[in-house]
């Protein structure tokens, strides 16, 4: 985190790695390593999925339809002002 965090920190971060790869240590140990993901990806299949549906139901007060079963942020205060 620690070069990310600061104003130049893209630059900091690129020449980390540009030094890596010139001292050799690029995936290797004592240099910056791409480790594997702890889980398995999920598996897919060949042709794209038919992905999936918004708007099944909607906000009771201003009518937001749901997105992967939650509503967008700016619903929430009317929700909670509005009795019922």
């Amino acid at each position: 985190m620690g070069t990310s965090t600061v104003e130049f920190g893209t630059l900091g971060s690129w020449l980390v790695d540009v030094v890596n790869v010139l001292t050799g240590n690029l995936d290797r140990p004592g240099g910056a390593m791409f480790p594997l993901s702890p889980v398995a990806p999920a598996p897919r299949g060949h042709k794209p999925g038919r992905g999936f549906s918004t708007g099944r139901w909607r906000s009771r007060v201003s009518g937001h339809p749901e997105v992967l079963s939650e509503l967008p942020v700016a619903v929430l205060a009317e929700e909670i002002e509005t009795p019922g």
